[in-house]
């Protein structure tokens, strides 16, 4: 289970267009404020789309986050506008899954 606190920490993978997004940081609330500009619009179109299933009660597949032993990053393998959607929502308690490995790190996207 996600909290508020874990947020500051997730980032999106380490490859356009998420690092742009993101102001160049990869966190995923970093980059709230750029669903409002024309170059994003496909995005936030996408997030309007996942706000209303989640208003509406849909069942909405969870994230799924990578990290190393020592947990020193959470990285979006998969479910980065779902991500998005949850922070721009404030909807900070979510159930993600979390997978760990030894090797991340030399993950092209890490």
């Amino acid at each position: 289970m996600l909290d508020e606190h874990d947020w500051s920490k997730i980032l999106l993978m380490n490859h356009e267009p998420w690092i742009s997004f993101s102001h160049g940081t990869r966190k995923v609330i970093k980059g709230i404020d750029r669903l409002s500009q024309p170059n994003h619009h496909v995005l936030a179109q996408r997030v309007k789309e996942i706000t209303a299933d989640i208003d509406s009660g849909k069942d909405i597949p969870k994230i799924i986050l990578l990290t190393d032993s020592r947990q020193s990053k959470l990285v979006l393998l998969e479910g980065h506008v779902r991500a998005i959607t949850y922070a721009a929502m404030q909807h900070f308690t979510t159930v993600a899954m979390l997978g760990t490995s030894e090797n991340v790190s030399t993950w092209t996207w890490w």
